[in-house]
């Protein structure tokens, strides 16, 4: 089932207080020249038909239609802003309430950079990510991970009633490659069995580790298993398991 409930995931990490100024970001003009059309309505939405070339990434158009709009404005520096547009499939809701199939929306992009005082647009990218909203809708936010670095996490929940899973994955400024991926949460039902249906559940949690390290080193503690941790590596903009050593 499909939510527009934006729920925070906070860390002592997250950076909650960076916020775009309103006057310079205007949805209704954003989304025209991102997306060709002024959009309708109050909050602002565009409902546009997509393009042969454009439609097979959105899967099933059971009317033929998506709507866009402006869903976060973040602020990684006074210098930068980040301008993230959700589009998601038109639907008819149904009895249950439910207005998707795969409950996927994508995500596009636009960087903006000031200079002297004027910002101008550095990249826009149409289809920066694919996001799971299966059950509820996670808003895009920025992460304080070491003395220079910071992330904007995307957080998909993905699947169905038997089947879900929460990832979240989390990108690299300036470049906005995907730096490291966690899968936190899934869920399964496996049936067929003597006993009747089973529900198989696992949690992994991850924490930044506060250093002087420009990028902060990674904790991921998967069930009882000892902590596992991560180090940024600068030459792929990633991060990576770090390896473990040898006992003598």
């Amino acid at each position: 089932m499909r939510s527009f409930l934006a729920l925070p995931f906070l860390l002592l990490t997250t950076d909650s207080t960076a916020q775009a100024p309103k006057g310079e970001f205007e949805p209704t003009k954003l989304i025209t020249t991102h997306f060709g059309t002024a959009p309708k309505g109050s909050p602002p939405q565009l409902i546009w038909k997509p393009s042969t070339t454009d439609a097979p990434k959105y899967g099933h158009l059971p009317l033929g239609t998506v709507i866009t709009t402006v869903d976060t404005v973040l602020l990684p520096s006074a210098d930068m802003s980040l301008v993230f547009f959700r589009t998601h499939v038109s639907y008819e809701p149904d009895e249950f309430g439910s207005d998707c199939d795969l409950c996927e929306d994508w995500l596009s992009i636009a960087v903006y950079t000031r200079a002297a005082g004027d910002w101008t647009l550095s990249k826009f990218e149409k289809w920066f990510t694919k996001q799971g909203v299966y059950g509820v809708t996670h808003k895009p936010e920025l992460v304080e991970a070491g003395t220079v670095g910071k992330l904007v996490r995307v957080i998909s929940s993905d699947g169905e009633m038997e089947h879900s899973s929460t990832t979240d994955h989390l990108f690299g400024l300036p470049g906005l490659r995907e730096a490291l991926t966690v899968t936190t949460a899934s869920h399964e039902v496996e049936r067929g069995g003597d006993h009747g249906p089973m529900d198989h559940t696992s949690q992994v949690n991850y924490r930044f580790i506060p250093s002087d390290k420009e990028w902060y080193d990674v904790e991921v503690t998967e069930a009882d298993r000892a902590p596992v941790r991560w180090i940024y590596t600068p030459a792929t903009g990633k991060y990576a398991q770090a390896a473990r050593s040898s006992k003598k």
